[in-house]
């Protein structure tokens, strides 16, 4: 039995009706719910991983798109959280366009936001050569997710970030009036602020950034 399989009996066991409609409701009606709050979900993944261990090789990411294209919220975050495990053991620079698929696959702002800096911030921490390409792509598109990931793939990279490029990527999308891009600007240039604060607030101070990306820049500001 497959590792979605397996999966699904066990959210359908410990699904509660009662939240499927709450749960629906905070995600703007986009996607449906076993019911299933997160510490239990992933007590459940968790038991079916040790039960069931790794995925092949041979057949990982095909089990994972198919756990992305599942029609329950719950067995997307699933999916996302055995991606980032196989990655961990399976990892390969030619990985990129099954990542850019996982990002566009039922996208919105908890699986990007889950993805984007820990499995494509993970890949092209380890391959920086891809950077270039993975950007141009990404930018070339008009996938909004795909933008959002651009800006958001450094989130944990600390003093490893290329402060260059991130400030480059935030003045390429500055303009933009999405608000979930001009969100994403302002939490990567608040992260970064951790790390760097002086940078990053001469960057704000100068840089033409929406009035949302500057509060969320300036959130932890002294």
């Amino acid at each position: 039995m497959t590792f979605l399989k397996v999966l699904e009996k066990e959210f359908l066991a410990a699904s509660q009706l009662e939240l499927q409609e709450p749960m629906k409701k905070y995600m703007k009606n986009h996607f449906d719910f076993f019911g299933i709050q997160s510490p239990n979900r992933r007590a459940i993944f968790s038991k079916v991983f040790k039960d069931l261990g790794i995925p092949p090789k041979e057949s990982y990411k095909i089990e994972i798109l198919a756990m992305m294209n599942h029609p329950k919220r719950e067995m997307q975050y699933s999916a996302i959280d055995l991606a980032i495990r196989c990655q961990k053991k399976y990892s390969d620079v030619k990985d990129f366009h099954y990542i850019s698929e996982l990002l566009a696959t039922k996208s919105w702002w908890d699986t990007v936001d889950g993805i984007a800096p820990n499995i494509l911030g993970s890949y092209l921490s380890k391959y920086p050569n891809e950077i270039e390409y993975a950007l141009n792509y990404f930018m070339a598109s008009n996938n909004m997710w795909w933008h959002r990931s651009c800006i958001l793939f450094q989130l944990k990279f600390k003093q490893k970030t290329n402060q260059e490029l991130l400030f480059s990527i935030c003045d390429h999308f500055s303009a933009n009036k999405e608000f979930f891009i001009r969100k994403a600007i302002g939490w990567a240039l608040r992260e970064y602020a951790r790390t760097n604060p002086a940078a990053v607030y001469h960057y704000v101070d100068n840089a033409e950034l929406s009035n949302l990306s500057i509060r969320e820049a300036n959130k932890h500001r002294k």
